[in-house]
């Protein structure tokens, strides 16, 4: 696999999900559960693409794209908009159960960058911020 020598990952908190990027000029990956049995990524594709790397280039290193979640529900604001109605919630939350169901049967989590296959742990160890660097990132992020 190339690159993997410049991928890292963080915590916000001890728990908190792995978000991982590159060394190389921090960029955003994407995010992870800390359990690789959980076989789930988000990708922040707005970070992978560009003019240089077209989107059908992120398809053939990705796989397709399988489902789009409201963005714009992605920053606090004072009162969200209700784009997501409970049907598609529903349908979105049993799609990915069903994805992450037959990656656990059929072995298929274990295909992953981001850690090893025999020990299920991260191919980088995750830094963890501080109680003040996760306060002072909050701040910039509210």
């Amino acid at each position: 696999m190339q690159g993997t020598e410049h991928l890292a990952c963080m915590r916000l908190t001890d728990k908190g999900m792995l978000r991982w990027y590159t060394t190389c000029c921090n960029t955003p990956i994407g995010n992870t559960m800390a359990n690789f049995k959980v076989s789930f990524v988000g990708l922040i594709h707005t970070c992978l693409a560009s003019d240089k790397t077209p989107k059908s280039a992120l398809e053939a290193a990705f796989g397709p794209v399988r489902m789009v979640c409201s963005a714009e529900l992605a920053k606090p604001q004072s009162s969200p908009p209700m784009t997501l109605k409970f049907s598609g919630l529903a349908k979105a939350i049993v799609r990915v159960a069903m994805m992450m169901l037959r990656a656990r049967l059929d072995g298929g989590y274990k295909e992953t960058p981001f850690f090893n296959a025999s020990s299920g742990q991260p191919i980088v160890n995750p830094t963890i911020l501080s109680k003040a660097e996760l306060a002072s990132v909050m701040k910039r992020v509210l």
